[in-house]
């Protein structure tokens, strides 16, 4: 994992120094990863992508912000498909859900209520450390967000 954290980190920083030969390449692999993240991908090819992707969210936000609505809800669909599972890992998914309302807040405003409810049903339903960690983490995520942008679920 830490040789897939360091090549990424090493991507991001290529991106910056050189965004017209990266950034097509990392647009491509984003959709790839939207694409895999589809509910009737295999799970294992769900949490590859969503992995990949948690990768992909981390660079500029100017970047990222296009796809952002797509990303949330191609995030969301791995969670409740994989919500079903307990061997399941959605914890990428989760991490992905608080990076985009980082991000943007207004792709995350339109699903706030939902997201909200998601999260909370897994804490009640996860067996896994790493799922609760996420789970928390993004609830916090969100919590802040909302409190920056004075948003709140109905």
């Amino acid at each position: 994992a830490n040789v897939v954290q360091h090549y990424w980190r090493l991507v991001r920083t290529v991106a910056r120094l050189n965004p017209a030969d990266t950034l097509p390449v990392v647009r491509r692999r984003l959709l790839e990863c939207l694409a895999a993240l589809d509910v009737r991908a295999a799970p294992e090819t769900r949490e590859a992508a969503a992995e990949v992707l948690r990768h992909l969210v981390l660079f500029p936000a100017p970047w990222i912000r296009p796809y952002c609505p797509a990303i949330l809800e191609a995030a969301m669909a791995s969670i409740r498909a994989g919500q079903a599972a307990i061997d399941s890992d959605v914890s990428s998914s989760i991490a992905i859900v608080a990076t985009v309302a980082e991000i943007d807040a207004a792709a995350v405003e339109t699903h706030l209520q939902a997201i909200f409810d998601l999260l909370c049903e897994l804490i009640g339903e996860s067996h896994s450390e790493r799922r609760q960690t996420a789970v928390m983490s993004a609830l916090a995520c969100l919590i802040r967000q909302c409190d920056r942008t004075r948003l709140s679920p109905d």
